[in-house]
């Protein structure tokens, strides 16, 4: 990975983990997607900084997607000390990465339109 690729990888999971804590913490839910503002808010902004680095960063933006959702369910499991719904959890993580990795191919795109 280039210097440049790291730090896109840093600030989008600075910014997943962020948005998680901040949907939690603003509606007193202890998984934050059980909060409004997860879907509201905080989904809309991962959706946004993926395309974002995949128009800044076209190379593998696969990688943009899963940074921004990867330190969520640490948070998560850190948060609930573990729960019986683990797989569904895991599957919605799965689920919300897969919506990034979409975006950050939309930024793609949007720099092939460009030129």
């Amino acid at each position: 990975m280039t210097k440049q690729q790291i730090f896109i990888a840093i600030i989008l999971s600075v910014i997943g983990l962020g948005v998680w804590i901040v949907a939690s913490r603003m509606s007193n839910e202890v998984e934050a997607w059980d909060s409004i503002q997860y879907y509201k808010i905080s989904l809309p902004i991962m959706f946004i900084v993926s395309a974002i680095a995949g128009f800044i960063e076209p190379k593998r933006p696969w990688m943009w997607g899963v940074f921004v959702v990867i330190l969520q369910p640490i948070s998560h499991f850190v948060q609930t000390g573990g729960s019986p719904y683990v797989v569904v959890g895991l599957f919605f993580f799965f689920f919300f990465i897969g919506m990034t990795i979409g975006f950050a191919y939309v930024g793609v795109w949007l720099r092939k339109f460009r030129r």
